[in-house]
């Protein structure tokens, strides 16, 4: 007997693209136990066979169960039966020799990290203005904006900018926490130096670790407000990390693998806009995310939203901010807080 799978065992938009397909038929549904609409496993492969066509195998890769499961968004929360078996026949239907414990790997032209570093090595090392690498990194630049979404902040909530006094008796003022002026910014991951952007924090906590103060500092924290309205912010949080529904992806003008590296993309941004910026870094290697920066301002936003490279210390929502344009937020305060930082707490591992 074919097994049958019924549309609400998968994600938005699979039920239509099923019926878009073949007609359903009455019957129980092998992943859910319940009786309902079904389709059999080869209108399934049909609806997912760009899926698996994504993967090939590799010793030591990710089992391909894991993948389908993890970094798409297929299956919902009504699918409880045996997924590893339906991934099995699901291989077997799109005449795949792969099944659910091999390991595997994307195949070339769905790599984004071979698509990151291949610009970054461009725009750091060999062409800074013109080359035809900016025309594909702006296309895929354009989609990975659209797969992420955008944070709404309130002009109610305060964002927060942090900087550590000279000794422990100074203050400083809203003058001291402001961006420094055009011409004498240096560079850092959201701007090119002697372009200025306020780097900022969602949480004091988060801003003063920022500051990365040691015991005994005293540190000056700023607290501001957006001036008028909301700020749209474009959100590279790894909690706005959203797997790709490729159910979904079947109204899109784009192939799944062009939209699959653009969300991949958007993941790798991310944690680069999070690495933290020291002394004796070589300011070229800012570069891509400088560009990626501009990019995202011409888009229309007000800044970027992205996660502390100390973690979660401010909550599940502890993250930073890069404001373009320093006219948006206002003061709230007369002066700023000052706290004296009284220890300081590190974790390490052996490398």
């Amino acid at each position: 007997m074919t097994s049958a799978y019924c549309g609400k065992c998968f994600e938005r938009g699979a039920t239509a693209v099923a019926k878009s397909i073949a007609e359903g038929e009455r019957a129980v549904c092998e992943l859910c136990s319940k009786a309902g609409e079904t389709w059999p496993i080869a209108v399934w492969a049909e609806a997912l066979a760009d899926v698996v066509a994504m993967y090939e195998p590799q010793d030591g890769g990710t089992e391909l169960g894991v993948e389908l499961r993890d970094q798409w968004s297929i299956f919902s929360s009504r699918a409880t039966g045996d997924i590893d078996r339906f991934i099995d026949d699901l291989c077997q239907a799109c005449s795949s020799t792969l099944r659910h414990t091999d390991g595997v790997a994307l195949v070339e032209a769905a790599r984004a990290q071979d698509a990151w570093l291949h610009f970054r090595e461009t725009i750091s090392r060999q062409r800074r203005w013109h080359s035809p690498v900016f025309v594909d990194a702006q296309r895929r630049l354009q989609l990975m904006v659209e797969t992420r979404r955008d944070h709404l902040w309130p002009q109610t909530r305060d964002v927060f900018r942090a900087r550590m006094c000279s000794d422990s008796r100074s203050r400083l003022n809203y003058r001291d926490l402001g961006a420094p002026p055009a011409g004498r910014a240096t560079a850092g991951r959201a701007n090119s130096s002697g372009i200025p952007v306020l780097y900022a924090a969602t949480s004091e906590l988060v801003a003063i670790y920022e500051s990365r103060p040691v015991r005994g500092a005293t540190v000056a924290v700023a607290h501001l407000r957006p001036r008028s309205g909301r700020l749209r912010l474009l959100d590279m949080t790894s909690l706005a990390d959203v797997a790709l529904n490729p159910f979904e992806a079947e109204a899109s003008a784009n192939t799944l693998i062009e939209l699959r590296v653009a969300t991949d993309l958007g993941r790798i941004i991310g944690a680069e806009f999070s690495r933290p910026v020291r002394l004796g870094d070589d300011i070229h290697d800012y570069v891509p995310t400088q560009y990626v920066a501009e990019y995202i301002a011409e888009q229309g936003y007000d800044g970027v939203l992205y996660d502390s490279s100390f973690g979660a210390i401010g909550g599940p929502d502890g993250a930073n901010l890069a404001i373009f344009d320093l006219r948006v937020l206002t003061v709230v305060q007369k002066a700023p807080k000052h706290f004296a930082v009284t220890g300081v707490a590190w974790e390490t591992a052996p490398v």
